[in-house]
């Protein structure tokens, strides 16, 4: 088993207000088993699958991070003032992206 950390967490604000940050595939996997508020929905079952897979292939560590914050979103627990760039801060941009070009103008 892997336990490698998200780049950026994924915070979430439960219905009772708490903001609960999820660092890794591990912390989500316990979260979405012990705590999740609505355990149904395709996005719920993608990101546990997910989360799973990256405990055992660190290369799924991003995919796991991205399919956590659908789930969120399904659930109406994503925490948008802190989540508001949802693209792992490690993922390489284009030299012919508009990012990579914004500047140059």
């Amino acid at each position: 088993m892997h336990y490698i950390a998200w780049f950026r967490p994924v915070t979430l604000k439960l219905h009772s207000g708490i903001r609960h940050d999820v660092r890794s595939p591990y912390d989500a996997l316990d979260f979405l088993n012990a705590e999740w508020p609505v355990r149904r929905g395709n996005h719920y079952a993608a990101a546990r699958e997910r989360c799973r897979n990256a405990l055992t292939d660190p290369r799924e560590t991003e995919a796991a991070r991205e399919a956590m914050i659908a789930a969120a979103l399904e659930a109406g627990v994503l925490c948008t003032e802190t989540n508001r760039m949802t693209m792992p801060a490690a993922m390489p941009v284009a030299a012919n992206s508009t990012r990579a070009t914004a500047g140059a103008a």
